[in-house]
């Protein structure tokens, strides 16, 4: 299968950012957005992964040893409006496909998944979310390194991400949950 040209040379900027331990800038049309990252639990030490490297919509996030593969990393794609982010997962964007919290749900528990993603702005739609820094963390945007802790809030939901019931195991879904300051809720985005 051959990938779009802006695909396979953002894959290979993945590659090379995998590879050599270099980082490299994003080719112009992801101008706008910070990564790729993998974006890891606090808690449990697993990795935000898409459940086999799928991109069909409805697709589960779940917690996942981190193994480096493509499904593992995401693009945070910010919003004009500043502050606000859509996650997309480097293995979806040929797709593309961006996190989502499924049906616009309010409701603590929810699975997120894998959907469509929608036009920008996003502000306050299933798919934006805010990345409030723990009290370790320098910046509202992603910042790399292992000694940073963010809350991922849903900015229709205005619920946070952890793994389900606070879990630490692998393959457990990521879940929106009612923001309660624990450390299943903390995220480290690191290379």
């Amino acid at each position: 299968m051959k990938l779009p040209s802006r695909v396979g040379v953002f894959l290979s900027a993945v590659v090379t950012v995998l590879g050599l331990g270099t980082v490299v800038a994003a080719p112009a049309a992801y101008a706008s957005s910070t990564g790729p990252f993998q974006v890891i639990n606090s808690n449990s030490g697993l990795c935000m992964d898409v459940k086999g490297a799928w991109t069909a919509s409805g697709t589960p996030i779940q917690q996942y040893t981190c193994n480096q593969s493509v499904a593992q990393y995401w693009l945070f794609q910010a919003d004009w409006s500043g502050g606000k982010f859509k996650m997309e997962p480097v293995n979806a964007l040929s797709t593309p496909g961006c996190l989502t919290n499924h049906g616009w749900s309010s409701t603590s528990g929810a699975a997120v998944d894998l959907e469509a993603c929608s036009p920008a702005p996003w502000v306050a739609s299933s798919q934006s979310y805010s990345l409030i820094p723990g009290h370790d963390a320098i910046s509202p945007f992603p910042t790399p390194g292992t000694q940073y802790r963010y809350r991922f809030i849903n900015d229709f939901s205005q619920m946070c991400l952890q793994p389900s019931g606070g879990s630490r195991a692998v393959q457990a879904r990521i879940v929106q949950a009612t923001c309660n300051g624990s450390a299943a809720q903390d995220w480290i985005v690191d290379f």
